[in-house]
């Protein structure tokens, strides 16, 4: 039986796997720049707390989905060494559901963010 971790420990443990997850791996590493991105013009163009809100929520949605896909291809590698091709599919499903999270942020990027945009765009131009 393993021992029971201390609060403290089950943290670090919690934020090591987080920072190896978001800082080691290249996906992990362009969606969180993009979310950076994203957040840093919505700051600039001024948009409300529901927006930013929104905005805030799709970014993490995709980073955790991103996450989540990474931990699954890690395990599948580990229990599968050798190409299997249902595994590749699986795979794949996870890798399509990353994508679908991305384009729902895009989708969600365009709505909340083109009025400000263009108003913004508006204004320097004056």
């Amino acid at each position: 039986m393993r021992p029971k971790q201390t609060l403290v420990n089950s943290f670090r443990i919690a934020f090591s796997g987080l920072f190896h997850g978001l800082l080691k791996e290249r996906n992990s590493k362009i969606q969180l720049t993009v979310a950076a991105v994203t957040l840093t013009v919505s700051i600039i163009l001024g948009v409300s707390k529901l927006e930013m809100l929104v905005i805030v929520t799709a970014c993490f949605f995709v980073i955790i989905l991103e996450l989540i896909n990474t931990s699954i291809e890690k395990l599948l590698d580990v229990l599968y060494p050798n190409h299997h091709p249902e595994i590749g599919l699986v795979k794949d499903i996870m890798s399509g559901v990353v994508l679908l999270g991305a384009l729902l942020s895009v989708v969600i990027g365009v709505i909340v963010l083109y009025q400000p945009a263009i108003e913004f765009i508006q204004r320097v131009l004056k």
